[in-house]
């Protein structure tokens, strides 16, 4: 429903800005190069909204959703203006774009209200649990129905899940699944049919040479690109980074890469200098006394990580992958979580799905989860792409990790 009203309003905007501009009736010469370009422009628009989770059924803030239609209207803007020229809609004015953009913000700010106001607080009203921890129930809903007929979902674990499932089918209710390492490799499953049966194919959990080699094409342009702003912003963050404390501009440190192959991760520095000297290896927090005030600033925005660009030239790292350990910590993660090593099988990258959906503090267990969803994918190019639009929502949110 929502994607329905944010389409009409979408191209609502462009018929209120070309009555702006033109008044009425308007030039059939303009009307045609807009209805040319602007199909293409609003599939481009749902197309970003549903990769930045705009539409998402989950609980979510205004600051969240808005955040990705800001972005997905940015887009869409951009594509009308290179479609244009693309197309040779050359009568589509440039004018109509902005006054259309200036027109959305201000629509969309009041439809992102309204969906923030009628979606639920809780993801859902009431739910039936099994096997799962109360506080992970709680994240669903905090009232719990006594059976699957009075409940809107149902929330399981361990090994009830399978009868628990037919049951949820049978009843038409929506099932939640807090998941086992096996049933994550499950969720990304492909079905193949084998002389009339059909199966459920796992695929290695190695991406296919077609995979590797677009990947990495793809790695080697984005790292130019990102390797070339590097250097543009360089003498300004040193010059911050040194006013505010004195010291190496750079911060390499050994993390693990693919296979567990030890490399040199450099970043810029955001800490005071040698702040391990007395305290050893420890985990930043958020409000690790540690981190300088540029350092602070640089984590948020994520302009600490552009040197990585190199990292990714170079082969060490992906623009896109789980985000790689260092060694001490890598030992106390495979202490609480036995399958953490699954996590070396791809390249680590700069950003990952637990950098776009889990916050700074999360736990060794749910970052593994986070990343081995990404692992099991079975068309990553795809996957690479949403998150590398989610994470660009991220840094404009400041939610650096």
């Amino acid at each position: 429903m929502w994607a329905v009203i944010d389409l009409l309003v979408f191209l609502s905007s462009y018929a209120l800005a070309s009555l702006t501009k033109f008044g009425f009736p308007i030039p059939p010469e303009n009307l045609e190069s807009m209805l040319i370009v602007l199909p293409w422009s609003a599939l481009i628009f749902l197309f970003l909204m549903y990769y930045l989770d705009a539409y998402a059924t989950y609980t979510r803030s205004f600051e969240d959703i808005a955040w990705a239609t800001v972005i997905s209207i940015a887009g869409a803007s951009l594509a009308s203006l290179v479609l244009s020229f693309w197309l040779r809609a050359f009568a589509f004015p440039r004018s109509v774009i902005l006054y259309a953009l200036l027109y959305q913000l201000l629509l969309f700010f009041l439809i992102t209200w309204l969906k923030v106001r009628f979606i639920s607080k809780e993801p859902f009203p009431s739910v039936f649990v099994k096997g799962v921890d109360e506080s992970i129930a709680s994240l669903l809903s905090s009232n719990r129905a006594q059976s699957i007929d009075e409940a809107q979902a149902i929330v399981i674990a361990g090994l009830d899940l399978v009868e628990e499932l037919k049951k949820g089918i049978e009843h038409g209710k929506p099932v939640i699944i807090d998941p086992t390492v096996e049933q994550m490799a499950l969720l990304n499953g492909l079905m193949v049919s084998f002389d009339d049966h059909p199966f459920i194919l796992i695929h290695s959990w190695v991406f296919d040479r077609v995979q590797v080699f677009l990947k990495r094409v793809v790695d080697i342009i984005i790292g130019l690109l990102g390797s070339a702003i590097t250097v543009i912003l360089l003498p300004f963050i040193a010059l911050a980074i040194f006013i505010d404390s004195p010291g190496p501009i750079f911060y390499t440190q050994q993390r693990l890469g693919q296979g567990g192959r030890s490399f040199k991760v450099i970043k810029f520095r955001t800490m005071i200098p040698d702040a391990e000297k007395y305290t050893g290896p420890v985990l930043a927090s958020e409000d690790d006394p540690r981190i300088t005030r540029v350092g602070r600033f640089l984590r948020k925005t994520r302009l600490d990580e552009l040197p990585q660009f190199f990292n990714v030239l170079v082969g060490d790292m992906s623009v896109v992958g789980p985000r790689p350990e260092r060694p001490e910590f890598y030992e106390k993660a495979l202490d609480e979580v036995e399958d953490f090593r699954l996590r070396l099988i791809v390249k680590p990258g700069l950003t990952g799905y637990a950098q776009v959906y889990a916050s700074y503090s999360v736990d060794f267990k749910h970052k593994f989860f986070f990343d081995l969803f990404y692992i099991t994918s079975p068309n990553v190019l795809s996957t690479d792409i949403k998150i590398l639009l989610l994470t660009v929502k991220s840094v404009l949110k400041r939610e650096g990790t």
